[in-house]
């Protein structure tokens, strides 16, 4: 699937034309069915480009599942740990308020 992804979008990273974040990726499974195959690859591949990624979707009964669980409360702990690799450093707006929460002057 690499060569795929790099033929398809990933050359427009790599010559710097347009940035580049992948949108509504995600599946039911991270496991060892071919969805969760797909899912890690995918995951991997973004990782070791340094790429974005938006994980779809929060909620369990979308198409492709979610990252809670059917009870609505429960993280599914193998996807959590699946995405955590792409997750961005959390932003502390306890110590610095200024990030969203004031104007510009």
């Amino acid at each position: 699937m690499s060569a795929e992804w790099d033929r398809r979008w990933r050359y427009t990273q790599r010559q710097q034309t347009v940035p580049v974040i992948v949108g509504e990726s995600g599946g039911r499974s991270v496991g060892n069915n071919r969805n969760g195959q797909w899912q890690r690859a995918l995951l991997e591949y973004l990782r070791e480009h340094n790429t974005g990624a938006v994980i779809w979707s929060l909620n369990p009964n979308r198409d492709t599942g979610g990252i809670l669980a059917d009870d609505w409360r429960t993280v599914e702990q193998a996807k959590h740990d699946a995405y955590r690799q792409l997750l961005a450093a959390p932003i502390d707006l306890v110590r610095d308020q200024r990030v969203f929460l004031a104007r510009p002057r």
